[in-house]
């Protein structure tokens, strides 16, 4: 509910119908203007592959991650149970589920550190996947790879896929021009 709102959670039916918040960003600490400026709030929801939880990241936005702070969240799908499963001190969003639904691959973003981090959502333990100036991770519908897009050294943007143990990175595109935001097809092909 970014462009009417205040970048809550909503959910509701693909006819639009049965329209209800499952989470409310307003009292977690933002700042209201940048909220409605469209530079902070809840951004960029995944639904877990059971349909139970939906994670997002809250915080600042945009230019805003380069000196404000935002952290993973997931609620339950009827709104109960929001909890916070990273503690902010690296800028993170983008999240997105396992097929298994046990891990989250998101996006760091903090001066010392940037890149793609997998979070085991049982132990709470982070591990490393890239440490490029990587964005948008979208795990595949069987859970063997991971889509990104990475800025090259030149400045241009391409998609790339990495397995979720690190290896077999593979550069999708190349193009003069900057390829980015991709998305799996429903059946993983492409």
């Amino acid at each position: 509910d970014k462009q009417l709102g205040n970048s809550s959670i909503w959910v509701m039916r693909p006819d639009g119908s049965e329209k209800r918040k499952v989470f409310e960003s307003s009292g977690r600490g933002l700042d209201e203007t940048k909220v409605r400026m469209g530079l902070a709030g809840a951004f960029q929801p995944c639904w877990s592959p059971d349909g139970e939880w939906i994670s997002f990241g809250l915080g600042y936005w945009f230019a805003e991650r380069n000196t404000m702070t935002a952290a993973l969240w997931r609620v339950r799908r009827d709104g109960s149970a929001a909890e916070q499963l990273t503690d902010g001190t690296l800028h993170s969003g983008f999240p997105s589920y396992s097929a298994d639904g046990k891990e989250l691959v998101f996006r760091v973003w903090s001066e010392k550190e940037k890149g793609l981090r997998i979070l085991n959502l049982e132990t709470r333990q982070t591990r490393v996947l890239t440490n490029g100036i990587d964005n948008l991770p979208g795990w595949s519908p069987d859970g063997k790879r991971i889509v990104f897009t990475r800025r090259r050294e030149d400045g241009n943007y391409d998609v790339y896929t990495i397995r979720p143990d690190g290896s077999d990175l593979f550069r999708a595109t190349d193009h003069e021009s900057s390829d980015g935001h991709a998305v799996w097809a429903a059946d993983g092909r492409i």
